[in-house]
């Protein structure tokens, strides 16, 4: 389904981003959903029913990403990178889409083996971590 007619300009991923390594960062990071999509152009994006487009998004975040991250080449920070680069283009381009519905099935914030789709899981201790906590306590009891 079509969204919109022919749009006078396409604000570039990099307007309104202050910073040399954040402009780097979000071009990088959109380029890859770009690709992802398979389009041909930007305007094509830009055309897509808001809603199809928050159903790509949620699949690029969850499937590509998150297969990534248990393959070590991803990590919850890149998510959230990758996530706010999308939404900034869309933004810019003034196309309005869901940003808390998308949060709530693309959570970020948490362990990616416990954050799509549902809340996080309590998990156990490791022995480390409970050795260090010991020792913290043992110093402060001294």
């Amino acid at each position: 389904m079509q969204h919109q007619a022919a749009r006078t300009k396409i604000h570039d991923i990099t307007e309104g981003l202050r910073t040399d390594k954040t402009r780097e960062e979000y071009c990088r990071a959109f380029n890859a959903f770009f690709r992802y999509t398979k389009l041909t152009s930007k305007e094509e994006l830009l055309k897509q029913d808001p809603q199809d487009v928050e159903e790509l998004i949620i699949e690029y975040l969850t499937e590509y990403l998150v297969k990534q991250r248990h393959l070590k080449y991803s990590s919850i920070t890149s998510i959230t990178l990758h996530k706010a680069a999308i939404l900034h283009f869309f933004i810019i381009n003034r196309i309005t889409l869901n940003k808390d519905w998308i949060s709530k099935l693309v959570r970020s914030d948490t362990d990616s083996s416990n954050h799509i789709g549902g809340e996080q899981e309590d998990r156990a201790y490791t022995d480390e971590e409970i050795q260090k906590l010991l020792a913290q306590l043992m110093k402060g009891s001294k």
